[in-house]
């Protein structure tokens, strides 16, 4: 269907006034009738009716519950986000108009399906909050909410996802399909089929967490704590011309001058040789460590241990480690203790996961610039949402100074002045060193304050609730997602709960704090509202423009200005030579911002730049799971069928059958003339194959010519299903249960490997395009081959194992 934003948002319009037609007529309805109501959609959508039919009404139901149950009325502009939603699209709302709300009609309605609703969160405080929030609304109309939070053991899961609205983060939804793809009995299982998802701040996690997949490990104990610990040394001893750094593609490597300095380390006679892959391996990863992935950037350590901070987010990855050994070589370099490398035993994109939703929306402040992006990868369209109030805000020009000192010292004057004044500030950085720099300097000026990185994120809510207080000064890593309103003069809940977690408060005590917070959200606005503050521009607009949205939430006044300098690292790593030409014809003692129109769209070119580079890397992660993704389909669901199956006797035939084909192709390969070929080395083949079976094997010409290869295949695949029956019968129940928990483990083991050969397949492909080949057409080509020699492994494995099932213990 061809999107049209103005068409579309005229076709929304129109069904929001047919919705509010109706609301008069709701209004009247008595408590049973909203589940009398709900009894009624699923009866005329099981009749034929579509979503379509009866959405109207079905909106202005949840509408006039929610305005009941938890004192909120969805606006107009609400419901057109829950329409989008419904449509499986993208509704793109600012900051502060409501987005939980919104998604709780279109949740609603496709929920009457009786195939479960999938609402999708950025953390688990936000699962948990909007599950809360939420479930009497639900419970209301005769609905029940289940939420996963991490640690949730299997039955409560089971549970949470049994529920017609259920509530999660992205990684424990797709954790939880792994699992059960790794799951040796049906009862261990806890999602049911993927029917349709919400996902909040769907930028975030379709764009921004894109490039990195869900991985489930398994210890490797092949490589040693001690190599690493050696590389580290050695890189630590390296200087600047021992290596070549790529900044765009993040990756570093030797020069001859290094390649010569690590064979004398480790005493080589050539790096490059077959044999030293490993050391080459110990070597990459911790060049990779040290050079460029930086402590409190890229990642934090905390308690003697290194967790991944999210680039766009700010937040800590909890659960996730880098892959292939780099986590390992970081754990070197910093000295902390080097946990095990992992060996892959599952792993998907959530790009993959995702697009395995019957139906998939999303919801976020920004999503305009990844439109094309949206609608290439997973066929869902922007639709970008009026303000219910018009907005207040205003965005200044950015103020560019040449050296980034002097951009730090006009930040801090900036905030000195303001916060003087009593209007609250946000200053957002991009990294956990930034925040803490800002904040060094502010308590040199003696200057109150607040920080939020991935060191205290737990109490992320908390801070950025009371953002907006008189005389505020919050300093913050990037705000993406993190679900809570900055209300200008503080937010009442936090401030009772805050003040209750200290001393009892009666009625009269709440309602003071409540009289409070509005004096003070006077004042504020008078002053101006909340001042955001961008102290550097990131890779990507969508996240400035999701810090710029802060402020001015729901009609407020507010402002935001980035400050910039020409030795930020955007520009440094993206366009040193041109921000170089610039910073030439000013003086380095310039501390005044400079105006330019030259900077500005250098800027914005470096932006768009690195924007087109990372949709480029995430395209490529794309294209190689994708091959990846349909084996992972068909194993999944091969995998599926012998759980479900109360009996596997007719697989295992099957297995059978293709492994006596296999084998007696093997013998037939060599000659076309029977008397050629060598039935002894079959009947060697079919011993090792098949325990304790022995064949009678024609041993003149004249036996031989008697045969053809499909006349020996069908009948050594009668004789062996034959004796495979009669062993089998003589206890089918307990010989049914073994042989298919040897399958389900022969399938794992296989599928491990297949995984390990695929991505040292990726790792070696690039080097198809030296030859004028597609890498990506290539790994497929070779990955079919290698897929089809798995299945021929687990038919062969299953059955030898089978026949190995000792009857007589049965």
């Amino acid at each position: 269907m061809n999107f049209n934003q103005k068409k579309d948002l005229k076709s929304a319009m129109e069904q929001v006034r047919i919705i509010n037609s109706l609301e008069e007529r709701i209004r009247n309805f008595e408590p049973e009738d909203f589940q009398n109501a709900t009894r009624n959609f699923k009866l005329r959508l099981s009749r034929g009716e579509t979503h379509r039919d009866i959405l109207p009404e079905a909106f202005a139901v949840c509408r006039e519950a929610s305005r009941r149950v938890l004192g909120m009325r969805h606006f107009d502009v609400q419901l057109i986000g829950g329409i989008t939603l419904d449509r499986g699209d993208i509704a793109e709302m600012m900051t502060g108009e409501g987005k939980t709300l919104s998604a709780t009609t279109a949740a609603y309605l496709n929920a009457l399906d009786g195939k479960g609703v999938h609402v999708v969160t950025v953390n688990d405080y936000l699962a948990r909050r909007d599950s809360e929030t939420m479930a009497p609304l639900f419970s209301y109309l005769g609905m029940t909410t289940g939420c996963i939070l991490s640690g949730m053991e299997p039955g409560a899961r089971r549970a949470a996802y049994a529920g017609d609205v259920t509530y999660g983060t992205a990684n424990e939804f797709g954790f939880d399909y792994l699992r059960d793809n790794m799951a040796d009995d049906r009862k261990e299982q806890v999602q049911r089929d993927l029917h349709y998802a919400i996902i909040d701040e769907v930028d975030s996690v379709l764009i921004d967490e894109a490039r990195t997949p869900l991985i489930i490990s398994g210890p490797d104990p092949s490589r040693s704590e001690d190599e690493y610990l050696k590389a580290d040394e050695f890189v630590k001893g390296l200087s600047a011309d021992d290596y070549e750094i790529q900044w765009k593609e993040r990756q570093v490597s030797l020069t001859e001058q290094g390649v010569s300095k690590a064979e004398n380390y480790y005493s080589l006679g050539n790096l490059s040789d077959p044999e030293n892959m490993e050391i080459c391996h110990y070597v990459l990863q911790a060049l990779r460590a040290n050079l460029i992935m930086a402590r409190n950037i890229d990642y934090i350590v905390k308690e003697k241990e290194v967790f991944i901070v999210d680039e766009f987010t700010g937040r800590v990855m909890e659960g996730r480690r880098f892959s292939d050994g780099l986590h390992q070589a970081i754990e070197a370099k910093e000295r902390v203790t080097i946990m095990p490398e992992n060996r892959t035993l599952a792993m998907i994109t959530l790009q993959n996961y995702f697009r395995m939703y019957r139906k998939l929306s999303g919801m976020t402040g920004t999503a305009r610039t990844e439109a094309d992006e949206f609608r290439e990868i997973y066929n869902m369209n922007v639709l970008t949402v009026p303000t219910n109030r018009p907005v207040k805000r205003i965005d200044c020009p950015d103020q560019v100074f040449i050296s980034e000192k002097a951009k730090w010292e006009a930040v801090v004057d900036l905030i000195e002045k303001t916060s003087r004044r009593g209007q609250p500030v946000l200053a957002g950085t991009t990294s956990v060193e930034n925040s803490e720099y800002l904040s060094l300097l502010l308590r040199k000026k003696h200057i109150v304050h607040t920080v939020l990185n991935a060191r205290n994120d737990r109490k992320e809510a908390e801070i950025i609730a009371q953002a907006g207080r008189f005389g505020a000064v919050t300093v913050a890593t990037n705000m993406a997602g993190r679900g809570t309103d900055i209300l200008l003069g503080g937010n009442p809940d936090f401030l009772i709960k805050s003040v209750s977690s200290r001393k009892s408060l009666t009625s009269a005590d709440k309602r003071k704090l409540v009289q409070y917070c509005k004096k003070q959200r006077q004042r504020v606005m008078e002053l101006g509202g909340l001042l955001v503050i961008g102290t550097e521009r990131h890779e990507s607009r969508r996240i400035d423009d999701q810090l710029r949205g802060r402020a001015g939430r729901q009609g407020d006044p507010g402002k935001s200005v980035f400050y910039v300098s020409m030795e930020d690292q955007l520009l440094q790593r993206f366009s040193r030579d041109e921000a170089g030409k610039i910073s030439a014809k000013h003086s380095s003692e310039e501390k005044g911002p400079v105006s330019s129109r030259l900077i500005t769209a250098l800027i914005e070119n470096t932006q768009k730049k690195v924007e087109g580079n990372n949709y480029a890397i995430r395209k490529n992660v794309l294209n190689y799971d994708d091959v990846l993704n349909q084996q992972r389909k068909i194993l999944y669901g091969q995998r599926q069928r012998v759980l479900e199956d109360e009996d596997i006797q007719n697989q295992v035939e099957e297995m059978i059958g293709e492994t006596v084909e296999a084998l007696v192709k093997k013998m037939t390969s060599v000659s076309r003339f029977p008397e050629e070929w060598d039935f002894q080395g079959l009947a060697e083949d079919l011993g090792h194959a098949f325990k304790n079976i022995r064949i009678v094997v024609p041993e003149t010409e004249e036996d031989k010519m008697k045969f053809t290869e499909e006349s020996v295949t069908d009948k050594l695949s009668r004789f062996l299903i034959n004796n495979y029956r009669a062993r089998r019968n003589t206890g089918s129940q307990v010989f049914s249960m073994v042989e298919k928990k040897i399958l389900i483990t022969v399938i794992d083991r296989c599928w491990t490997d297949h995984l390990e050969q695929m991505e040292v397949m990726r790792k070696g492909i690039g080097l198809m395009a030296l030859g004028q080949k597609d890498p990506v057409t290539e790994y497929a080509r070779n990955g079919k081959r290698l897929f089809e020699r798995m299945n021929e492994r687990i038919c062969a494995e299953t059955v030898k194992l089978v026949f190995q099932i000792e009857v007589e213990l049965l």
